[in-house]
């Protein structure tokens, strides 16, 4: 049973990606992450600004089987999975 549609993730994604293109840079800045872990990743637009942010190792969550394959976004394929 998925809890949310793609319809959901769809609505949500522009300001998904915008909080996190706010926040994440002060994070960023703090503690200079090399890898990061996504827990409840969602369909991955916090995943997507930490490469755009220099990060290069990459894993996500889900709590929910259903929803599985969404944590298995990787925004660089090339990334090694840490």
């Amino acid at each position: 049973m998925a809890f949310y549609s793609e319809k959901f993730y769809e609505g949500i994604g522009p300001g998904s990606a915008s909080s996190a293109r706010v926040v994440l840079p002060l994070l960023f800045d703090l503690i200079h992450p090399r890898a990061v872990v996504d827990v409840g990743c969602g369909s991955g637009t916090w995943l997507a600004a930490c490469r755009e942010l220099g990060a290069k190792g990459f894993s996500a969550l889900m709590a929910h089987g259903s929803q599985e394959a969404r944590c298995r976004y990787r925004p660089n394929p090339s990334a090694p999975r840490t």
